[in-house]
């Protein structure tokens, strides 16, 4: 019987719920629908930039268009666009600050746990490794002297973790991994160093710690624990990690959720207030049935908003006697740019050229800066005046004074789905 284990990025979904990876687990689909966020692409630029200064070095900002047209990624607000760029620029200075003998990003690995043989394979292998075997992809591993080196990028708009690295499951994998690989290629190490690289536009902070020989042996009899406990599984364990879950729309207690909950209905009230909890279960049962509900609901409202796109022409839908629901045109995002006619002047009549101009103009102007600089000036004639001086007036002046020359300009309306007041109904058709 083939194994499908988890990959290590996984390790700690799978330690709260292995069931995606038992024997009797869902079926996976050939392909996972994927729909990053905001954060997500951001991450996902950075390990793209990432990899492409480890092999190729340069200026990252001859590699942004490349980086900015893949597929995941997709960012096109000129400000954060800015921000990724930022990242870049440190996470190159980063680079080239390090002497190493070898460098490579990106390196796709499969161990198998039988044999504890490591070989590097194709990101696709990686991520579909073969029966009995470990999948992964370290985003940087460098040789100096005769440490080991494995990196992993985060991204600054994802949350910093707050856990030892040392005991980070992901971390740990990838570098039992690395360092049989090594040991397959001949190559003898004196430690192993695992060293997470959170990455913003205000620069590099690394955390690191060192593994030794019992430590690294440690990981593997993890694994192997791991692994045995996922055998044995046979039911999903329902949390908040649900939220997470690679398989979600293929599990069995989600896609039955509506119906169990309304069956557990006949057993326990639906609470209204606090007090009316009766028990530990009784909260358990809340708990699960809220997310329950939650999960299936967006699945729900995922094929409705599917069915208006593709077969509904994208004609709106009726939702209640006020409400529609269909693709509707919001206002796109303003762009400010300072090499506009007297752009300068205009931010400086208004903020004056102390603390609050320094503001208004670091490393990029943008509105967000802008109204920092208002925030400071308005505080300042606030304690040099008897009245209280509000934001809204200095910032408002501002950008409207922008705006009329063209320094401040709004971005194409973006269309998105939304629901909207009836009466309105044909402002929002398409």
């Amino acid at each position: 019987m083939s194994t499908f284990w988890p990959a290590p990025s996984r390790y700690a979904f799978a330690d709260k719920c292995g069931f995606p990876w038992a024997a009797n687990g869902p079926k996976w689909p050939k392909r996972l629908p994927y729909e990053p966020d905001d954060a997500q692409r951001h991450g996902n630029a950075i390990s793209r930039m990432g990899e492409l200064l480890a092999v190729w070095g340069g200026d990252a900002l001859a590699l942004m268009p490349e980086v900015l047209a893949d597929s995941e990624v997709q960012i096109t607000a000129p400000q954060k666009r800015l921000v990724v760029k930022a990242c870049a620029d440190h996470m190159r200075d980063y680079l080239d600050s390090r002497v190493v003998s070898f460098r490579a990003a990106e390196v796709a690995l499969e161990l198998d746990m039988k044999t504890g043989v490591c070989r590097a394979v194709d990101k696709m292998e990686a991520r579909r490794p073969k029966s009995g075997c470990v999948g992964g992809m370290i985003d940087l591993l460098e040789i100096e002297n005769d440490e080991l080196v494995i990196s992993d990028w985060k991204s600054g708009w994802m949350q910093a973790r707050t856990l030892d690295i040392r005991k980070d499951p992901q971390l740990r994998a990838y570098a039992l991994m690395a360092l049989r690989y090594g040991v397959g290629l001949g190559l003898k190490f004196k430690r192993v160093t695992i060293r997470l690289l959170h990455v913003s536009e205000e620069g590099i902070r690394p955390d690191e710690d060192y593994l030794d020989a019992l430590e690294t042996g440690i990981i593997r009899a993890e694994m192997q624990a791991r692994f045995d406990r996922i055998a044995g599984i046979g039911a999903p364990n329902i949390g908040s990690h649900c939220k997470k879950c690679p398989v979600l729309t293929s599990c069995p207690a989600v896609n039955a959720g509506v119906n169990h909950a309304i069956k557990r209905m006949n057993r326990l009230p639906v609470v209204q207030d606090v007090r009316e909890i009766q028990d530990a279960d009784h909260a358990a049962y809340s708990y699960n049935l809220g997310m329950f509900l939650a999960e299936e609901g967006k699945r729900l409202q995922a094929m409705a908003k599917q069915w208006v796109l593709e077969f509904n022409d994208k004609k709106p839908i009726e939702l209640g006697p006020n409400t529609m629901f269909g693709p509707v045109l919001s206002n796109g995002s303003e762009g400010l740019t300072l090499d506009v006619n007297n752009a300068v002047e205009v931010v400086r009549k208004h903020l004056g050229d102390g603390p609050a101009w320094a503001a208004a103009v670091e490393v990029v102007a943008s509105k967000a800066s802008l109204e920092k600089g208002a925030k400071l000036i308005a505080a300042k004639r606030s304690r040099e005046s008897d009245k209280r001086v509000t934001v809204k007036s200095v910032i408002d002046p501002l950008l409207e004074e922008l705006r009329s020359i063209g320094s401040l300009r709004r971005g194409a309306p973006i269309e998105k789905m939304a629901e909207f007041p009836k009466a309105k109904q044909q402002e929002y058709v398409p």
